[in-house]
């Protein structure tokens, strides 16, 4: 930090924490934006990696949103954005991190979380945004998501860990959309009760 800007937050520290936030938080949604994604990200592989511990990956993609605003308007987009970081922020843990990753993209870091607690936690998401009910102008309208979902493997970058949740996602979406995919294959074991 410069010594002017130093200067400036001492003298005006709600200023420079408001800027702070701002600078890292999406204005629609309350969720953290991609430039805070950026710096978080590194961070956290590092931290899974030094610490053994278990780091997965989502994208979350909003199905049609073009055609949302298309046919309602921008302001209706607004709203469905405003409900989704709603929904994302209610249902996530203290472990897990949202950002708006730009649009109609959300990605949600996992700390602490296997794929299958992953793919658990992408299929209430997708569960509470299609069950939505959004009202614009007095006219309910709904969205679905679609979702792609990874886990950090041994000497990931942060390209590759995106990318492989990046290549889930568009398999959900081209196998129809309103799902969420997991960039492995999932061995479920069945115990008889």
């Amino acid at each position: 930090m410069s010594q002017f800007a130093n200067q400036e937050a001492q003298s005006n520290p709600m200023d420079y924490e408001q800027a702070l936030y701002l600078a890292l938080h999406c204005p629609l949604t309350g969720l953290k934006n991609r430039h805070a994604l950026d710096h978080n990200l590194p961070l956290a592989i590092t931290e899974a990696f030094t610490q053994n511990r278990p780091l997965s990956f989502m994208i979350l993609d909003l199905d049609f949103f073009k055609s949302l605003n298309d046919t309602h308007g921008h302001l209706a987009g607004d709203l469905a954005l405003k409900e989704v970081g709603k929904i994302v922020t209610a249902l996530l843990g203290e472990k897990h991190e949202a950002y708006r990753y730009g649009g109609e993209e959300f990605c949600i870091l996992m700390r602490d979380t296997q794929l299958n607690g992953a793919m658990r936690m992408a299929d209430k998401l997708r569960k509470s945004i299609a069950q939505a009910l959004i009202i614009h102008d007095n006219q309910p309208f709904s969205i679905t998501a679609s979702m792609g979902v990874t886990q950090l493997e041994h000497k990931d970058s942060v390209q590759a860990l995106i990318a492989r949740a990046d290549s889930a996602l568009y398999r959900a979406k081209n196998a129809g959309r309103n799902q969420a995919i997991a960039d492995k294959l999932l061995i479920v074991k069945h115990t008889r009760v």
